[in-house]
This record gives structure tokens, sequence and C-alpha cells, in this order.
């Protein structure tokens, strides 16, 4: 289903380089978070069984040093080299564009299942993505699942999805409310799926994925056969369902893409965004990451140097957390280097597992952050790790998983006195061990809905 807008908004990001050297190991090893797998369907469960969890550990740290030689393409936070030609932010004033950017045309795309959307996410996007990037004029492409209720799972305790109607309208507000361009509505439009209308898609994808096994036997992690391709065997996080919402996310990403390219309009610039995140740190479209560090939470945003990347080369990621060993929630850069990021992991999957990562990583089969630094990062240049960036998963229950990324208390204040204006329930509280272990969680079921 696609529903179509027009109107007329911009998002902006905070964006600095940090580029982390590939396949370099850290000597200091911590233990991977341990998630316990959730019951899935009757057929999956039939297929696989009740499945063993065992502590796992992985290195997921990187070193990096002053002398550290990095790959071709790949700049160290500070470093600019005297060919790159960008403009200073600091040399521009909020309401101007530099003159190399002016007329060139973005897109902000959001994907997933909205969590907590109207509630968390939204203000969230006022703030640092609308806010933001306002001054650019981007349309806006969304691919939502639209299932009224999400059940208990890893991802936490479930709870009620607003309804589409709901959705559309008030992202329709929030990006036409501060409107600077009045001349030119952004054009907006959405596509919708729901559980069943993508299984329907991805059935035979889906059983390939459980089911095909190789020749070589890995050691597993848990109780499922240790000989299936696709399965991370090696990771104990996953599960049926886990291997299910992997899939589900490429295939929300992917229509979300496929729906800017619909029109026929070239972008210049493009940004993949999650729907169910809050936004901690501002996200330009047209910036690169920050040269000096600077705490997310501050306020004196003018201490962070920024530049625009005026020759449209470089895309963005995160860096500063949840790598393992790259972090897959958020891309932004040309379109070029995006639409890779958004629609070659089905076309790519086949080879990778089975060709490339039985080559660089045994065992991890279609482990969805080891397929983009194994498969699908190789064919972006000029790749930036942004190391200020900060932003922590909402679930369906209204809670918040504060220690996502930089510190606890720091994120509590942003999300009560930066984003919502409003107090949640404390105090702070682990996650359900048998859902989840290592996450803080912030309950911000109490704070009110905007409606207007």
């Amino acid at each position: 289903m696609e529903h179509t807008w027009q109107d007329d908004r911009k998002p902006r990001v905070d964006v600095r380089v940090l580029h982390l050297k590939k396949k370099r190991k850290s000597r200091t090893k911590r233990p991977q978070s341990s998630r316990t797998p959730v019951s899935v369907s009757k057929k999956l469960l039939h297929i696989f069984g009740r499945g063993l969890i065992f502590a796992v550990a992985g290195c997921v740290a990187f070193a990096l040093s002053q002398q550290t030689a990095l790959p071709n393409g790949v700049h160290r936070r500070g470093q600019v080299s005297s060919l790159e030609s960008s403009v200073s932010v600091s040399s521009v004033t909020n309401h101007e564009v530099p003159e190399a950017i002016r007329g060139k045309k973005c897109a902000i795309l959001l994907f997933g299942l909205p969590r907590a959307f109207r509630r968390l996410v939204l203000p969230s996007l006022k703030k640092h993505v609308i806010g933001t990037n306002k001054r650019y004029g981007c349309d806006w492409f969304v691919h939502w699942y639209t299932d009224s209720k999400e059940m208990p799972s890893r991802s936490g305790f479930g709870g009620g999805i607003d309804t589409f109607a709901m959705l559309t309208t008030a992202l329709k507000h929030a990006i036409l409310a501060d409107n600077s361009k009045p001349e030119r509505e952004p054009e907006m439009k959405f596509a919708t799926d729901t559980n069943a209308t993508f299984w329907e898609q991805h059935s035979s994808l889906m059983h390939r994925i459980l089911t095909e096994k190789g020749k070589r036997a890995f050691r597993r992690e848990h109780s499922v056969d240790p000989r299936l391709l696709y399965w991370p065997v090696k990771d104990n996080s996953y599960n049926a369902q886990t291997l299910a919402n992997v899939v589900k996310s490429w295939h929300s990403i992917q229509r979300s893409f496929e729906l800017a390219l619909k029109g026929g309009k070239k972008y210049d610039r493009v940004a993949v965004l999650r729907s169910d995140v809050m936004y901690l740190t501002p996200i330009d479209i047209w910036a690169r990451a920050p040269i000096m560090g600077s705490n997310h939470t501050s306020s004196q945003q003018g201490a962070i140097s920024l530049q625009y990347d005026v020759n449209n080369q470089y895309t963005l990621v995160p860096g500063g957390f949840g790598m393992f060993p790259v972090n897959d929630r958020f891309v932004v850069g040309p379109a070029k280097s995006v639409q890779v990021w958004a629609t070659k992991r089905f076309s790519l999957l086949k080879e990778h597992v089975h060709k490339t990562i039985l080559e660089k990583d045994p065992g991890f089969g279609m482990h969805n952050e080891r397929f983009l630094s194994h498969s699908i990062f190789p064919l972006i240049s000029n790749l930036e790790y942004d190391m200020n960036l900060c932003l922590v998963r909402v679930r369906a229950d209204s809670s918040v998983w504060v220690n996502d990324c930089g510190i606890v208390d720091q994120n509590v204040q942003m999300i009560e006195q930066g984003v919502l204006h409003s107090q949640c329930r404390r105090p702070l509280e682990p996650l359900d061990p048998k859902v989840h272990t290592r996450v803080v969680q912030l309950f911000c079921d109490i704070v009110e809905i905007e409606t207007r």
C-alpha cells in the first residue's frame, strides 16, 4: 500500500568522522550481551526445538592510534586533507545554506516498526532531524509495518502500535509546522506492510534461511544444527525470530528507498533512519562528522566544529556504539552510496553466505552487522564513522534503552529535559534478564502524546 502527500521539510545531522581501521582487533575482550531467545511460532519451534542458551564472548573493541595507517578512503577525525573541499558550518548562520549545495535535492527515509512513535520518537525527530534540516527542503519517504500490536520478544515486553492514520498525520504535521520554504511543499510518500504481507513475499527465502545446510559444521553456541549456513551459529543472541526480524528490516529499508526512486526525481543526498529510536544528537544530512569531540547533551553546539560535504562524497554511519563489528542503525550520504546500503542485501545474501562469510568469518552466516562489514561496506567509498552520534532504541511499551550509547545519566537528562520536556518513571530499571540482559530502561509511558 502506498500513500502520497506534498510537504516541505528537512532534517539535519551532527555528523563527524573518526574512521575505524578494518579488521583491527582489540587485545581486550569483553563479553557480548547475552540474549535469551524467545519462543516463536509453533512451526519454527517444530523445526528447531527449544534452544539452550550459553554465554558467548567476542572481541568488539576497536583500537586506534595516531600512528596507525588507515585504509584508503578512510580518514581520522580531525584530519582534513588539502584535497578535501568543504565549508565550515561555523562560517554560515543557521539560516544560510552554502552556495555549493543550494538547489541540490535531498531525501529522508524512515523504516521499520514505529514503536512508541508519537510519544517518544517524533519529539526527538522534530528536535534533531526535522528542525536541523528544515532549510534544505528534503522530501520524505516512509515504510512502516502497521500491525496493531507487537508481542513480547527479545525486543521487549511488546505493546500497541499506533494506527497508520495517527502516525502519518502526526509526522506530516511535524514536518509542515516549521516549513521554512512555503513556496515548495516537500513530497511525502508512505508505504505499508503487515506481518502477513511480509511472509507472503518472503516465505520461500525464510524457508531457505531457516533450513539450508552446508557440508561444514561450526562450533555452535546453542542447540541448532551447526551445519546451518544462514544461521549465525556462533552467536547465541540469534534465534528464528531474530532472523525473520533481520529480513523484515531489510525489506522495509529497501521499500523506503524504492519509494524515493519511483517519482523519477534524482536525489543528491539521502538519509535512512530507524522509526524506533530517539535521536539524542542532531543529524544534519549535508554535514560531515564533527572534527572536535563534544558531549551530546551540551547546549553549546557552537563548540562542535562541523563541515559541509559540499562535494557530496562522504557516507556517514554511527561509530561510537553498537559495533558488532559495525553499526547498522542508520546511514546518510550520496544517493548512490546509500542505495548500495539500502538495496543490495537481498541480491548479495547468497554469495555472502556461501562464500564471503565462510572465508572471512565462518560460522556467522547472515549475522546482520557482519554482513554489512564484509559484503556491503566494501562497496561504499569514503565511509566515515561518527563517534559523537547517539541514538537509543525505544520499545512498544514506551520504554527507552538508555544505555545504548553515551552516558546513561546524560541520556536521561537529554530525554527528559531536552526532548520530551517531561519526567519519565523512576528509578531506572534493568530489563528482565529472561528477555535481555545488560539493558537499562527508562519507562516513559506516563509522557503525554502531543496531539496538536
